[in-house]
């Protein structure tokens, strides 16, 4: 890090790499929400990643609980025969026993059963944050 003084000094700071998952407030007044209230988890899981129908199996990669930081708790997989997008997703038809999920940047596979032409997948936490669906053409 550097900063110039309005005097003209240059000072200069090795500073160290930051983590990839920090604990401090996203951003300002804490969260996407605005909230304010350090207590609140109003950052949602990531966009699950990578995905691929590969003999039947879908493929991805895992999302977090706080955008790729963590684990989410749960899935939801839903199929349709149109384009699946985040406004008619809760439309499309749910597909059973979709897989625990693991830390971020895991790879998964969910074998998948009868389903029509697209499939969606979206992460949720523990606190129901819904996080943005990945869409798949398995045709």
């Amino acid at each position: 890090m550097a900063d110039i003084t309005r005097e003209g000094y240059l000072f200069q700071w090795n500073m160290p790499k930051l983590p990839k998952c920090q604990t401090e407030w996203p951003s300002f007044r804490h969260d996407p929400q605005q909230s304010g209230n350090y207590d609140r988890d109003g950052t949602p899981p990531s966009t699950p990643t990578r995905l691929a129908d590969v003999g039947g199996k879908l493929l991805f990669d895992a999302p977090g609980d706080d955008y790729r930081c963590g684990t989410a708790s749960r899935y939801e997989i839903v199929t349709s025969s149109s384009p699946i997008t985040p406004s008619n997703f809760a439309d499309a038809k749910p597909l059973a026993n979709p897989p625990k999920p693991q830390p971020a940047g895991t790879q998964q596979s969910y074998t998948l059963p009868t389903h029509q032409r697209y499939v969606a997948i979206r992460a949720i936490d523990d606190v129901g944050n819904v996080g943005w669906d990945a869409q798949l053409d398995t045709e």
